[in-house]
C-alpha cells in the first residue's frame, strides 16, 4: 500500500483560490475601516483641543485661541496659544490694549502651548469661525459659535460644532 504524505497540487490551488477570494473581499473593507478610524481619531483630537483651550483659558484667566491651519502650510495643523499680543508694541487707538491682542493670529512672542496635526489622510475641510480660529475668554466661554468640518480621503465627513456655552459636539 502506498502512503500519501502531503498535499496534492490541486488541493494547494484550491486553498490559494479561497485565500485570494477572501482577500479580495476583506482588503477594501479593511481600507474603509482604516479611513473611518482615522476620521474618528481626527475628530477626537480636535475635540480634545477645544476642551484644552477652554480649560486653559479658565486656568490662566486669559484669552486662549484655537487656530486652524495657523501657518497656512497644511490643512491638518492646529495651534493653541494665549492671544495677549505679547511681543508686539502697536496700540494705534491708544486704549492701553495691544492691537494684536485677541486677533486670533499668533503674533510676536505669544505663548504657543500646543501645535499639532490631525492624522494623515484627514484634513480640515472648512470652518465657520472668523479668521479660522476661536478664542476662549478667561471665563471659558468662546467668542462665538461655529463649526469645523473634517474629511478623510474617502470623502466621509465629521463636524465639530461649538455652542455659545462652550459645549462641543461631534456630528456624523
Amino acid at each position: 500500500m502506498r502512503r500519501n504524505a502531503g498535499f496534492s497540487i490541486y488541493e494547494l490551488m484550491v486553498v490559494i483560490a479561497i485565500i485570494a477570494v477572501l482577500s479580495a473581499i476583506a482588503v477594501p473593507n479593511m481600507i474603509a475601516w482604516r479611513n473611518r478610524a482615522k476620521l474618528g481619531d481626527g475628530a477626537r483630537d480636535l475635540y480634545s483641543a477645544f476642551q484644552l483651550a477652554k480649560a486653559r483659558a479658565a486656568k490662566e484667566n486669559a484669552d486662549v485661541t484655537l487656530s486652524f491651519a495657523p501657518t497656512g502650510v497644511t490643512d491638518r495643523e492646529y495651534a493653541l496659544f494665549i492671544d495677549d499680543g505679547a511681543g508686539t508694541t502697536d496700540d494705534l487707538d491708544g486704549d492701553g490694549v495691544l492691537d494684536a491682542a485677541g486677533n486670533g493670529i499668533i503674533d510676536g512672542t505669544e505663548t504657543v502651548f500646543r501645535t499639532d496635526r490631525i492624522p494623515a489622510g484627514v484634513s480640515i475641510d472648512s470652518t465657520t469661525f472668523g479668521n479660522n480660529s476661536v478664542t476662549f475668554s478667561g471665563s471659558g466661554l468662546p467668542d462665538g459659535i461655529g463649526r469645523v468640518d473634517i474629511v478623510n480621503s474617502a470623502g466621509e465627513e465629521r463636524s465639530l460644532v461649538l455652542s455659545l456655552a462652550g459645549r462641543v459636539r461631534v456630528e456624523y
